[in-house]
């Protein structure tokens, strides 16, 4: 007897599960943990259940990526209102303070983001992650420099001085390359204040 067919319904909750268990495979175990097999375990279904949501393990990945663009953006469009209304050096400051806290408080979401080699198949999609973050910044730094609170240089220019500035201790960390997280804790505020002079100061050649 062939079974009843799913609603549309049904079929955006089972995908949305499926995301969701994706996501905290990814935050609880890794990168290297995430599989179509270590998904359906989790949900109690057959592996095979899960091709009947995506074509793919490579299609789900694509769909995680849409999912936190969208997300990060509506967080972004917030952040500009709060720029122009208030204090956008404070503003900038808590829009660094956001990636720091993904990569102390979500290593492996960090790790997935920021440190894993990209593979062909989402090398657009990560190439258009980092436009969009470094747009965003440069966007700050205008309405900074608009008000007379930041220094005149060309906003995209400073935007990814300040984000590879603040970015580099928690790379390095994540990578290896640093010995323990008081250090990298350590590195990431001296390159916080080191941006915000950077970005503030009429003297600031470079960082």
């Amino acid at each position: 007897m062939a079974r009843p067919r799913r609603t549309p319904e049904q079929i955006a909750e089972m995908r949305e599960r499926i995301l969701q268990a994706a996501l905290d495979i990814l935050n609880q175990e890794g990168f290297e943990a995430l599989s179509i097999r270590a998904i359906a375990e989790r949900l109690g279904i057959s592996h095979m259940t899960f091709y009947t949501y995506f074509r793919s393990r490579e299609e789900l990945m694509m769909t995680l990526d849409e999912r936190q663009r969208e997300h990060i953006q509506e967080h972004r469009a917030e952040m500009l209102r709060e720029a122009a209304q208030g204090d956008v050096c404070q503003v900038i400051r808590e829009w660094l303070g956001i990636g720091v806290r993904l990569a102390t408080r979500h290593p492996h979401i960090y790790h997935f983001l920021w440190v894993q080699p990209i593979d062909a198949k989402r090398s657009a999609n990560q190439h258009q992650k980092i436009r969009d973050s470094l747009d965003h910044l440069a966007e700050l730094i205008r309405l900074g420099q608009e008000c007379g609170r930041l220094v005149e240089r060309d906003p995209l220019v400073a935007a990814g001085v300040v984000f590879g500035t603040v970015n580099a201790p928690l790379i390095m960390y994540h990578g290896g390359r640093l010995p323990d997280a008081e250090l990298r804790d350590r590195l990431v505020n001296e390159a916080i204040d080191m941006a915000m002079g950077y970005l503030c100061s009429k003297n600031a050649e470079t960082i």
